[in-house]
């Protein structure tokens, strides 16, 4: 799935960006390290939805689309 191959990077990216230098007490720190770990948990969160979109039965998913648009 495009969408795991593109999540997957920047969820390996962010871990590596959460662990910076400095001094964790300084607040421009403390304020980039808690919006990475943000963006990181909506990643997380996404991929999870993406887990269960893809485990979804298609068939299903589809039927009840399309009755959707009927």
């Amino acid at each position: 799935m495009k969408g795991k191959r593109e999540l997957n990077p920047m969820l390996k990216m962010l871990e590596g960006l959460e662990d910076i230098d400095g001094d964790k007490k300084d607040k421009d720190i403390k304020q980039f390290t808690d919006t990475v770990s943000g963006i990181k948990k909506f990643g997380h969160q996404a991929d999870k939805m993406l887990d269960v979109l893809v485990k979804a039965d298609e068939n299903w998913f589809i039927g009840n689309l399309m009755k959707l648009f009927k």
